[in-house]
């Protein structure tokens, strides 16, 4: 009875310490990343921000040859929003991106360190790469503001999105491939469309081959009802992209 009421009474601050643990654990790899990855105005700024400015100005750089074929594009349109939300949250436009980018680090990690206890059952391996990765920048700075094994990129830019979803997406791809993952890679392809649009192949490639090869196994079979659920859920993940904004990237394929 003693020992049932302690564990009752226990649990609540195993509860806490672990979220408090893990919060630490976070702070750590952040403090890793950012002592040598120093938050900037990003390293793709002069890339992405001209089509970014124009698509809420159309006075903004007129006349300019590579802003007018940013925003032909069309890429940039979702991004553009995604900027240009700090004005409707009534948030400055350097601190929601900063904001913006700290949020797609913690949802990396967080993620990462899923992944590692899937396939090791330890968070170890996240650390240990985080603190690889800080030596390596720091012995050797690369010539741009990437990371070397970790996609860091000193401060908001598409790809910081793309990377953070499309980790959690394989999160959710190994746990529960129905859904989840395919609906993150079309959100995620509204904001990076070659990045996410060739992870969606991959991934689907990858899920599709390996439920023919375990189909297979079962049943030692070529007949196509065998394969038939497969092919189905296949078509259904295809689906679920699309409508969830994959379909932006349809525009691109001519």
């Amino acid at each position: 009875m003693l020992s049932n009421k302690l564990k009752k009474y226990s649990q609540p601050f195993l509860c806490y310490r672990r979220v408090l643990g893990q919060l630490l654990l976070l702070t750590f790899l952040l403090a890793a990343e950012f002592s040598v990855m120093p938050l900037t105005f990003g390293p793709d700024r002069r890339i992405h921000d001209p089509a970014v400015y124009r698509l809420q100005d159309s006075t903004y750089l007129q006349g300019d040859w590579y802003t007018g074929m940013a925003v032909e594009s069309g890429v940039y349109t979702f991004y553009s929003a995604l900027i240009h939300a700090s004005s409707f949250l009534g948030i400055g436009e350097e601190l929601w991106r900063m904001l913006l980018y700290i949020s797609c680090m913690v949802g990396l990690y967080v993620y990462l360190l899923k992944l590692a206890r899937l396939f090791t059952s330890s968070w170890l391996v996240v650390p240990l790469v985080v603190v690889l990765h800080t030596l390596l920048v720091t012995a050797n700075p690369p010539l741009w503001l990437y990371g070397y094994y970790i996609q860091v990129d000193g401060g908001l830019a598409p790809r910081s999105v793309a990377m953070a979803f499309s980790i959690a997406a394989l999160y959710y791809l190994l746990k529960a491939p129905r859904y989840l993952p395919w609906i993150l890679l079309g959100l995620s392809t509204l904001v990076h469309v070659s990045h996410s649009f060739i992870t969606f192949v991959l991934f689907l490639g990858a899920w599709f081959s390996y439920r023919l090869f375990t189909e297979f196994q079962k049943s030692k079979s070529f007949e196509l009802n065998v394969y038939w659920p497969a092919i189905k859920e296949s078509f259904s993940a295809s689906f679920l992209y699309l409508i969830a904004g994959g379909g932006f990237c349809c525009k691109y394929s001519g």
